[in-house]
């Protein structure tokens, strides 16, 4: 069993949402309550949303710059996307930045932590800590674009340009043998040159 003491949960990264079991594990027919293929019973299945996307993370090493933010986002063949946000004086703060983004995209800052984990016999627990002036940007694309190319510019300066063509694997949030099943990409990049 695992228990998670600190967890920073990014709701837009993967929006809850009814979840389908696959047929040969459903209740009566092989879900919780009912017998598995084989006669056994079968998992339980939890109830993880799951969506195909592009999720990329920009780590801020030496914070990000006070002020206006925009961010461009060209995901393939689909329309330029953009974001803006606002950062405060000494950082975004524990509770994170939300950006404004058209849609099909979702921006949002926190920051960055470092986690460790202990296991006790058959329990493992995972601590995690932030890390003081470093944050991360999460950006979210909806579906999978065969390439993205990302500029983000503090007020006028551009402080990232970065182009990166996308790997697909796929996701089963709730387990191999429970729906449902989506492709994802990630992708980590790093804007080392902005202190706050």
């Amino acid at each position: 069993m695992k228990k998670t003491t600190w967890l920073k949960v990014l709701a837009f990264a993967l929006p809850l949402a009814g979840c389908e079991l696959l047929e040969e594990w459903r209740p009566g027919g092989g879900g919780p309550g009912g017998p598995a293929p084989g006669g056994g019973t079968g998992p339980a299945c939890t109830a993880i949303g799951c969506h195909d996307g592009a999720y990329l993370t920009v780590r801020a090493m030496n914070g990000l710059a006070a002020g206006p933010h925009t961010v461009e986002i060209q995901a393939g063949s689909d329309p330029l996307r953009t974001c803006t946000f606002d950062v405060p004086a000494g950082g975004p703060g524990p509770g994170g930045v939300s950006a404004s983004c058209t849609p099909g995209v979702m921006l949002y800052i926190s920051p960055r932590v470092t986690c460790t984990e202990m296991t006790s016999g058959a329990a493992t627990s995972q601590t995690c800590v932030p890390v003081p002036g470093q944050f991360e940007e999460h950006i979210n694309v909806q579906g999978t674009p065969a390439f993205v190319r990302v500029i983000q510019r503090a007020g006028t300066e551009t402080v990232l340009e970065r182009t990166e063509m996308l790997t697909y694997k796929a996701a089963t949030p709730n387990g191999p043998m429970c729906g449902p099943v989506c492709n994802q990409a990630h992708v980590t990049w790093e804007i080392a040159n902005r202190p706050l």
